[in-house]
């Protein structure tokens, strides 16, 4: 992967999990954004981790973020 390409690629993944904390939040807050606040966190996360770059990122583990929000996507 060209320079450029990486630092942008990683500047996103970064901006991502700064992210993730007000996703979940507002998951939790509006049943209505629940759906979609699950589907996000898990298409970002398969997206990092196709990726396979060489840093890693912390996104919240199920023990850190309510459980519903980590389910099987499609679980209500």
């Amino acid at each position: 992967m060209p320079a450029q390409t990486l630092e942008r690629v990683e500047r996103i993944c970064e901006a991502i999990v700064q992210v993730t904390p007000q996703v979940v939040e507002a998951a939790e807050r509006y049943p209505a954004f629940y759906e979609t606040g699950k589907r996000m966190l898990h298409t970002w996360s398969d997206g990092m981790n196709s990726l396979r770059l060489q840093k890693t990122w912390s996104l919240p583990r199920g023990d850190t973020v309510p459980k519903p929000i980590f389910g099987t996507v499609g679980d209500s």
